[in-house]
Formats: C-alpha cells, structure tokens, sequence
C-alpha cells in the first residue's frame, strides 16, 4: 500500500471562515465605540471653538464699551418675568441687545452655521446652530430654551463665560 503524503500549505475553508466570522464580530463590537468617540471629538472641538468665540466677544464688548451707556442709564431693553433657563438660572431683566446673529461659515455648505450671543448681567452665552435650532429673536425664551437641546453637531452648543 502506497501511503499519500499530504503537504498542508494552506488553510481550510472551515479555518478561514472561522477566522472571519470572528473578525466580522470584533468590528461589530469595536465600530461603534470608535464612531461615537470621533463625534465626542467633533463636539469638544466645537465647544471649545465656541469658548474662543465667547472671550472674543467678551474682550470686543470691554474694549469697545459697546453696553456701557446702556448700564449707565440703567434702561432696560427688556423685562422678563422669572424666566428660567434649562440650567436652573434664574434671567430677570436684560441690560442690552438680547442677541446678534453673526455668520459663521465653515468649508462646506453643510458646516455653515449661525452664532448667537447672549449678554446678561455681564455674562456672555454664545450659542452655535443651524438656522432651524436657534434663531434670532427678540423673545429670549427662544435662546434660553435652546439649553435643553442635545449636543449633536448640527444641533445647538453653548458657551457661558
């Protein structure tokens, strides 16, 4: 009797499918941890863009005195009964303009957006969104109410410095 000598160079396809059934298993538990963390990224960044955006803003009111008179003269632009933000702060009466919608522009269509900001009782709130989520008002709860929206991109980021 002849005795056949096999050379194993290769795998099986059993081997082979085991191998990519396990690969297919680890993508599917490790995708979704990565994605969520890119977008984590893409928020942080956004936030703290806005944070730069707000001490600009905050250094351009100081030096330019662009709300002086209106505090010295104590004339409120508008009164507002307790009006709570979704923060739990309390806005009674605004000293100034209660936004200024400037234009924010991105590379691309879909990164363009509109910045709003906020200045009450010395403090400045900017706000970044697309035109459905926050629009200029003369009605703060607009503004204000945009506190509770969720920090996806495209939605609604704020800043209060």
């Amino acid at each position: 009797m002849k005795k056949l000598n096999k050379n194993n160079k290769g795998f099986s396809l059993v081997e082979l499918l085991v191998v990519i059934a396990i690969m297919v298993v680890l993508v599917g538990v490790i995708a979704p941890t990565l994605l969520n963390n890119i977008e984590k990224s893409r928020e942080a960044r956004d936030i703290q863009t806005l944070d730069s955006i707000a001490g600009a803003i905050q250094t351009a009111i100081i030096d330019e005195g662009v709300y002086k008179t209106v505090s010295d003269n104590n004339k409120k632009v508008m009164e507002l009964d307790s009006l709570y933000t979704a923060a739990g702060t309390k806005i009674t009466d605004i000293l100034a303009k209660p936004n200024v919608e400037k234009d924010f522009s991105g590379t691309s269509v879909e990164n363009s957006a509109k910045i709003y900001y906020l200045y009450v009782d010395g403090k400045i709130t900017v706000f970044i969104g697309k035109s459905g989520y926050a629009k200029p008002s003369t009605e703060v709860t607009d503004i204000a109410d945009s506190d509770a929206l969720t920090g996806k991109r495209g939605t609604v980021y704020k800043v209060t410095r």
